[in-house]
């Protein structure tokens, strides 16, 4: 179990406790990718949206 898992399981982000769906990924962009790899950054929401539509579309 990783330590982002372990946090969600035992409440370090009682936020998101009644998430139904709930997923982490290491984007691997460096410690301030808003600056140094901004257009990289960017790409991520989009590309998640775009996976989220598909699987509520059922064309995953």
């Amino acid at each position: 179990m990783s330590a982002v898992q372990e946090w969600f399981k035992g409440g370090g982000f009682p936020e998101l406790a009644r998430a139904g769906h709930l997923g982490c990924a290491d984007i691997g962009l460096g410690h301030w990718p808003i600056v140094t790899r901004p257009a990289e950054q960017d790409r991520i929401p989009a590309a998640v949206a775009g996976t989220l539509a598909a699987t509520a579309a059922g064309t995953d």
